[in-house]
């Protein structure tokens, strides 16, 4: 059985070291910023020319600011182990409202890692700032997709359908803890899904779900979260398992914030799987949790 490390970048990678009482957005910003330069100074040494790719997102709150910059430690970390040095800073996820120093604290464990790694480079210059990122959570997100372009152009392998069904499955987890907490009966799974699926029909259904979510929360649920549920605009042509990747993410971050919001403080629970999945094996986990959505509707308006 094969643990995935871009999973691990939502379940278990975080930053152990000490936390900044006095962070904020601004020096979030910072720190973003000297990464990204950082990471430049490694992409500098393979020979790869730094590309400022443009991100069109909509507006994102800081628990998305936060779920990122995981994702961003897990690319550090398997650059790690493909230059010799082992994995840092595991930590699981936890159930709270993520803040400025919860990041700050990821970030600065990220800092430590490229230090490391500019020695296995054997990078001993400053880096020249690249970005600047001013304290908004959007900016400060844009500049972390941007970051995971820069990982990803030194050679990390792309993401697959398995890696996609790990967060599907966490997704599909924290859905029913939702459900369980609102004392609503699960229908059964849905197993007549077709076998010939697609990264690109992944993504559009989980498009769906974010967007069932939403209405749920606002027409339903009436708790509010910082920003509300975020539904991302669909991607111009056909989309891969890092854009589903991307959008279950999203959905995570804002399932946890709604199970704050209802009160169920219940820790994650985080399945492990393997990765020898397929993207119907993804696409069977998001139409289970649409369904679960669906059926918390009916339980809401059959109470109301």
């Amino acid at each position: 059985m094969k643990k995935l490390l871009f999973a691990g970048s939502l379940l278990c990678i975080g930053g152990l070291s000490t936390i900044s009482q006095a962070a904020d957005l601004n020096s979030v910003a910072q720190l973003t910023s000297k990464i990204s330069a950082h990471i430049n100074q490694l992409q500098q040494a393979d020979y790869i020319q730094f590309v400022n790719t443009e991100f069109q997102v909509q507006p994102r709150s800081l628990r998305h600011v936060y779920v990122q910059a995981r994702t961003n430690s897990a690319h550090i970390n398997l650059l790690r182990i493909i230059n010799g040095l082992p994995i840092k800073d595991m930590s699981p996820l936890e159930l709270k409202a993520w803040n400025e120093a919860d990041i700050e604290n990821i970030l600065n464990a990220q800092m430590e890692s490229l230090d490391e790694l500019n020695v296995v480079y054997n990078i001993k210059s400053k880096p020249d700032e690249l970005m600047t990122v001013d304290g908004s959570t959007d900016s400060i997100y844009v500049a972390l997709l941007k970051i995971e372009q820069q990982l990803k152009s030194l050679g990390l392998p792309g993401q697959e359908p398995g890696d996609s069904y790990q967060y599907a499955t966490l997704l599909l987890s924290i859905v029913k803890q939702i459900a369980k907490h609102q004392k609503v009966l699960l229908p059964r799974p849905n197993t007549e899904v077709e076998k010939d699926k697609r990264p690109n029909d992944n993504y559009l259904y989980a498009l769906s779900v974010a967007a069932e979510l939403q209405y749920y929360q606002t027409e339903y649920l009436k708790k509010d979260i910082p920003g509300g549920v975020a539904v991302p605009d669909p991607k111009d042509g056909k989309a891969t398992s890092d854009d589903t990747i991307a959008v279950l993410k999203t959905i995570i971050a804002d399932l946890v914030a709604l199970k704050i919001a209802v009160g169920d403080k219940a820790p994650l629970v985080i399945p492990e799987v393997d990765s020898n999945r397929t993207p119907a094996d993804v696409y069977k986990q998001l139409v289970f949790a649409y369904d679960i959505i669906f059926a918390m509707e009916d339980a809401a308006a059959e109470a109301s």
